[in-house]
């Protein structure tokens, strides 16, 4: 599979591969790597931390996950095992049931072990949901990074598009033409549009790529199909 750039899916760096040179190297690959992989993920996993935990409990395991990372205590890590998704929920869960347990014991008896509560059902189902608006995020930040290096209005477009989805192509035309003093004509709406799509789609498939061990077609058309994305690449 090659994206419009020329770049196939299989050459893009996967997370896994950034996880393992983060602690494999030193120096600047090693910063270069931690830069990138750390940052990506910060928001779903303080979301759903303080779904677990409560506020004050997520603000001190976020900063814990983050010093954990760093100290490369997640280089055991095995990409055979899955997803990276699956390996982010399943690290702040653990250390949500370790908080939960400590805080226990600290309100009870400390000679009585107290066994802290599981996660709700629905846990599974809300960082699924945390997943999904962060791989969005990304997406469109990446359409964004890639209209200005093309000096184009694809991204402009599409989020026009988003912010009023009711609006006809003549009126995000008149509202372009007004914002950037040109004159855009429906026929350009419509023709950046399309490739806004086109783009969008492959960014995102793109990301979703980067999180799974392999990436073969279908994997990622499951993945995109189980965070209820796949209509964004048709």
């Amino acid at each position: 599979m090659t994206n419009v750039d020329g770049e196939h899916l299989s050459e893009i760096a996967t997370q896994w591969t950034l996880l393992a040179r983060a602690h494999r190297h030193d120096g600047d690959e090693r910063e270069a790597a931690f830069a990138e992989l750390l940052p990506r993920y910060c928001r779903a996993i303080a979301q759903y931390l303080r779904r677990l935990v409560g506020d004050t409990g997520a603000m001190d395991l976020s900063q814990e996950f983050a010093l954990r990372f760093l100290r490369g205590e997640f280089r055991h890590a095995d990409p055979s095992r899955g997803r990276f998704r699956d390996y982010v929920k399943a690290s702040a869960i653990y250390m949500a049931m370790a908080y939960r347990k400590k805080v226990a014991k600290h309100a009870h008896d400390r000679l009585t072990p107290v066994d802290p509560p599981a996660p709700a059902a629905d846990d599974d189902a809300a960082f699924r949901q945390l997943w999904r608006s962060d791989v969005l995020s990304r997406t469109w930040v990446a359409l964004e990074q890639a209209s200005q290096s093309k000096g184009d209005l694809r991204s402009a477009v599409l989020n026009a598009k988003a912010d009023r989805p009711e609006a006809s192509s003549e009126q995000i035309a008149d509202a372009l033409s007004a914002s950037t003093g040109q004159k855009i004509s429906v026929d350009n709406v419509r023709q950046l549009m399309h490739r806004a799509r086109e783009k969008f789609a492959e960014l995102l498939r793109a990301e979703v790529a980067a999180t799974l061990p392999g990436s073969d077609a279908a994997e990622v058309d499951q993945e995109l199909a189980e965070l209820g994305l796949l209509k964004y690449c048709r």
